[in-house]
């Protein structure tokens, strides 16, 4: 109980800083799209290495390579190159501007 406590303690303080807060948003909207985390395994200890390796899948093909893209920004292994929100904000109304309409999905992939 008290290293579930003690790591518990450590990740909601480093969760305060900006960049594991969008390191945060990324594995939220991977998972939203993929209906997966983006790191999966069977222990912590093999789970914290696939972290580290900073690799995973894309997201299903009916999202946009702009989304992909958003998420592995936010999901990039050194934190000094993770967008900052103002960033992210500026991407996302740069694709809104040039494509109006659905920019998530791909056209032919809604239904």
């Amino acid at each position: 109980s008290s290293i579930i406590h003690s790591l518990t303690h450590s990740l909601t303080h480093s969760l305060l800083r900006p960049f594991h807060q969008i390191w945060a948003l990324g594995c939220v909207v991977y998972e939203a799209a993929a209906l997966a985390p983006p790191f999966t395994a069977k222990n912590q200890v093999a789970l914290a290495v696939k972290i580290n390796e900073g690799s995973f899948s894309r997201i299903p093909a009916k999202y946009s390579d702009a989304l992909m893209e958003c998420i592995s920004w936010m999901l990039t292994k050194q934190r000094e190159l993770r967008p900052r929100t103002q960033d992210l904000l500026d991407k996302v109304g740069r694709w809104v501007l040039k494509r109006p309409g659905n920019y998530l999905v791909k056209k032919n992939s809604v239904r």
